[in-house]
C-alpha cells in the first residue's frame, strides 16, 4: 500500500509539473505578425476561435481578429530568423546593420538591437539616427541585456554619449507649462466613396502577385517599376515587412541598379525612377541609394535642353515628329531635381530655374500645354498642370507667379481630368499630385468628383483598366498592361495617407 501511495504522489507531481510547463508556455511572450507586416509583442491572455487578446508591455490589452493575423511566433522562432538575417548582412556596412536594428525593434529583440546600434556608431559615428535611438534604449534596457553579445560585436562604450540633463541652477517648468511636440498625422479625406478601402486592399493583393511587364518603349520597365514602388509606399508598405514590403525591397534593389543606367528614351525613366528613389531614400536612407540618385541627377543635367525642358532622351536631336522637349516628361524630371536638392544632393540652382522658365513658356491661361512651341502651348490639360504643380512644390517654388495661376486652373478644370493626351492614366495621376499639394479643399473635390470613376474601372480580380479620354481614340495604354494602370490608380486612392514625403504634399506625415 505504501508503494501504491508513493506511485500516486509521483504521478500527481508529474501532472502538476506538466500543467506548470504548459502554463509557462502560454505565458511566454509571443510576436503576432499582422497582414501588411506590422508586428505586436506581448502575452496571449485569451485565445478564442475568431480572435485573440494580447497583453502588451505596461499591461494594456488589445483584441485582434484572426483574419488579420499572418502568423504567431515565439521569441525563439524570432531569434532564429534574426540569425538568418544576420548571416545575410554585411556587418561592416552601417546602413545594413541599422536596417537590421529596425527589424529587431519591430520584433522585440531589444538586446540584439542595442548591440547592432553600438556597431553602427562604431562604423559611422555621425549616423543621423542611431545615436538618438541608442540614448533612448540606454535608459530602458536592463544592464544584464546590455552585456549581451551579437555575433561577437563589441564596442567601446565611450562612443555613446549620455543624454543632456538640465543643470541644477535652472528652474524646471511645471508639467502644465511644458511645450510638447506632437507628431503630425495624416488626415485622409472623409469624402472618399464607399468601397474605397476594399478596392485598395484588392488592388494591393493583385499588385503583389503579378510581375511587372511593359511592352511600350517610352514607358518601359523602369517607369512601371517606379510607379509600382510608389504605389506600395503610398499604401504604407515598409521594406521587408510582409508580402508588400518584400515586393518593395525587390523593386528598390532593381531601381538602384537600373534607373541610373536606363537607355532608350531614358528621360522617362530618369524622371519617374528618380522620383521613386528620392521618396525611398527620404524614409530609408542608404549610401548606395544616395549614389544612385547622384548619378540620376548627373544624367538629367546632361539631358536638359537649352530651353530648360527635357525630351524623350538626352540625344539633343529632334525626334521623328520634329520636336525635342515637352512638359509631360519635363515635369517629373524637374520634380526629381527638386527632391534631390532637398536631400542635400548637389543640384545647380540654374537647372531648376531653367526648368521653371520652360514650364512658364509652355503655359497658357494658367494651364500647362504640351510643349513651349506655339502650336502646342494652347493644348492645356488638367493632369499635365497638376503634375507641374507637384514639380514646383518639390522644388519649393510655391511663390513663383506661375504656381498660383496653375492652382487656379486646376481648381476650375478638375472635372476635365479625363481629357488627357495619349496616356490618360498619367493625367489622373497628375491631377491627384496637384490636388494634394493644394490642400484639403481641392483634394476633397478630387475624392468626390473623380474617385467614383476610378472605382468603376476596377476589375473583379483587383486590377484596374485605363479610363479612356472621351476626345481621343489613342490606345497607347493597351500596350502598357494592367500593372501600369493599377499602380497609378492605387496611388490616386491612397496618396493622402501621407506616406510619400514629397508627393503627398500637405498630407505628408
Amino acid at each position: 500500500m505504501r508503494w501504491v501511495s508513493t506511485v500516486g504522489l509521483l504521478c500527481a507531481a508529474l501532472l502538476l509539473l506538466t500543467q506548470a510547463a504548459g502554463q509557462n508556455a502560454d505565458d511566454e511572450e509571443k510576436v503576432v505578425v499582422l497582414e501588411g507586416g506590422r508586428a505586436l509583442c506581448g502575452k496571449i491572455v485569451e485565445d478564442e476561435e475568431d480572435a485573440i487578446t494580447l497583453q502588451m508591455e505596461g499591461g494594456r490589452t488589445i483584441t485582434i481578429e484572426r483574419d488579420r493575423i499572418q502568423e504567431i511566433l515565439t521569441k525563439e522562432q524570432v531569434r532564429e530568423r534574426f540569425k538568418e538575417r544576420l548571416a545575410q548582412t554585411n556587418t561592416e556596412s552601417a546602413d545594413e546593420l541599422y536596417s537590421l536594428s529596425k527589424w529587431c525593434e519591430k520584433y522585440g529583440l531589444q538586446a540584439e538591437r542595442y548591440q547592432l546600434l553600438k556597431k553602427v556608431l562604431k562604423l559611422s559615428p555621425d549616423h543621423p539616427r542611431a545615436k538618438d535611438e541608442l540614448r533612448i534604449l540606454e535608459g530602458k534596457l536592463p544592464e544584464a541585456k546590455k552585456k549581451a553579445s551579437v555575433a561577437g560585436i563589441t564596442v567601446d562604450p565611450k562612443l555613446i554619449s549620455k543624454p543632456k540633463t538640465s543643470s541644477p541652477g535652472k528652474k524646471r517648468r511645471g508639467i502644465f507649462s511644458r511645450r510638447r511636440k506632437h507628431r503630425r498625422h495624416s488626415k485622409e479625406s472623409k469624402f472618399k466613396p464607399k468601397g474605397t478601402k476594399a478596392a485598395i486592399k484588392k488592388a494591393l493583393e493583385w499588385l503583389i502577385k503579378h510581375p511587372i511587364r511593359v511592352r511600350y518603349a517610352p514607358v518601359g520597365q523602369v517607369v512601371a517599376n517606379a510607379l509600382a514602388g510608389l504605389a506600395l509606399m503610398s499604401v504604407g508598405a515598409r521594406p521587408g515587412q510582409g508580402a508588400a514590403g518584400q515586393k518593395l525591397s525587390q523593386i528598390a534593389t532593381m531601381m538602384m541598379r537600373a534607373t541610373p543606367n536606363v537607355r532608350g528614351q531614358e528621360c522617362w525613366g530618369l524622371g519617374f525612377g528618380g522620383m521613386f528613389l528620392c521618396e525611398y531614400y527620404k524614409r530609408w536612407p542608404s549610401d548606395s541609394m544616395r549614389q544612385a540618385i547622384q548619378r540620376v541627377v548627373e544624367r538629367l543635367l546632361k539631358a536638359q535642353e537649352d530651353t530648360g525642358g527635357w525630351g524623350h532622351d538626352g540625344s539633343h536631336r529632334p525626334n521623328s515628329l520634329g520636336y525635342r522637349e515637352f512638359m509631360m516628361v519635363s515635369a517629373p524630371c524637374m520634380a526629381t531635381l527638386g527632391m534631390a536638392k532637398r536631400l542635400k544632393i548637389k543640384v545647380p540652382g540654374d537647372a531648376i530655374a531653367k526648368a521653371a522658365e520652360y514650364a512658364q513658356n509652355s503655359s497658357f491661361g494658367g494651364g500647362i500645354g504640351y510643349s513651349h512651341m506655339p502650336r502646342n502651348r494652347g493644348a492645356v490639360t488638367t493632369g499635365r498642370t497638376g503634375m507641374t504643380i507637384a514639380a514646383f512644390a518639390c522644388c519649393k517654388l510655391r511663390k513663383h507667379p506661375l504656381y498660383a495661376r496653375m492652382c487656379r486652373f486646376l481648381q476650375l478644370r478638375l472635372r476635365h481630368t479625363a481629357i488627357s493626351h495619349a496616356t490618360p492614366s498619367l493625367g489622373w495621376l497628375g491631377s491627384a499630385f496637384g490636388a494634394v499639394q493644394m490642400g484639403p479643399s481641392v483634394w476633397d473635390r478630387y475624392c468626390k468628383e473623380l474617385m467614383p470613376t476610378i472605382l468603376e474601372h476596377q476589375n473583379p480580380d483587383g486590377s484596374f483598366r485605363w479610363i479612356r479620354n472621351p476626345r481621343e481614340n489613342i490606345k497607347t495604354e493597351d500596350q502598357l498592361g494592367p500593372v501600369f494602370c493599377t499602380s497609378i490608380y492605387l496611388i490616386c486612392l491612397t496618396i493622402d495617407k501621407g506616406h510619400l514625403r514629397f508627393l503627398s504634399g500637405k498630407y505628408a506625415r
